[in-house]
């Protein structure tokens, strides 16, 4: 269910996208004048429902210079392609369909690259932590051959209780690794979204002025959509790795 906030921002956009398409359709019949007043309504309740966002991760999207580091390196790909699909945006704002596309996609995108940075931290973490996880798999593995052919009642119980506690142990760090696969595929949905929207942008540039234009922006409601719902995905993800104490 919709929060009130995220409500209000859906409805604006709605309208937004229905005024444009409106305005492309008086376009397309010849009437320029309602055509003009259709997409400045549209542009006013987007910009206005985009001002109104509170939802969207704190902190600035990182650049290409930002993520130079080797650390970073990662989160070049996704960065990349940001820029590359903000330039096909601002390059091409006269093209109807990404007019209205633009207001609300540009927002999920940038949500993407701030929050594939606090998954690329969170995934140090996670990493750090689970680094002993395939000795722990050795330790285990070891103590239940031993056990297997320890015949002495108070060795075997010896052992058991070592076991216990290292198997313990593992499934902790089992559950890290588990986390951390996780991690690297949030940041690898992230850079094969973006990939796909760019190339979406560049098919609507590239046909830009064909008469069907307006059955173009359906895909770009769905991608934005999709954008969404892998935002929300990458919160969970990083919430999951700040709410536990494997410290």
């Amino acid at each position: 269910m919709l929060r009130p906030r995220d409500e209000f921002r859906s409805i604006g956009l709605k309208i937004s996208v229905a005024a444009i398409a409106g305005g492309i359709a008086a376009m397309l019949f010849g009437w320029p004048s309602l055509a003009v007043a259709a997409v400045a309504v549209g542009a006013a309740f987007g910009i206005f429902a985009v001002a109104r966002r509170g939802d969207q991760p704190q902190g600035n999207v990182p650049s290409l210079e930002d993520v130079s580091t080797p650390s970073k390196t990662r989160l070049k790909p996704i960065v990349k392609l940001r820029e590359e699909i903000m330039r096909l945006i601002t390059g091409h704002h006269e093209s109807p369909v990404i007019a209205a596309m633009a207001l609300d996609t540009q927002t999920e995108v940038d949500a993407i690259v701030v929050r594939s940075l606090e998954i690329l931290e969170a995934k140090r973490k996670v990493q750090k932590l689970s680094s002993g996880v395939y000795r722990s798999r050795a330790v285990v593995t070891d103590l239940e051959e031993k056990l297997a052919g320890a015949a002495d009642p108070g060795v075997r119980s010896s052992m058991e209780s070592a076991l216990t506690s290292r198997r313990q142990e593992l499934r902790v760090l089992e559950d890290l690794e588990l986390t951390q696969r996780r991690l690297d595929a949030n940041l690898d949905e992230a850079e094969s979204t973006l990939a796909e929207l760019k190339s979406r942008l560049l098919q609507a540039v590239a046909e830009t002025g064909r008469d069907s234009v307006s059955e173009e922006l359906d895909p770009f409601s769905e991608m934005t959509s999709r954008l969404k719902r892998l935002s929300s995905t990458m919160e969970e993800s990083i919430e999951t790795v700040s709410n536990r104490n494997w410290d």
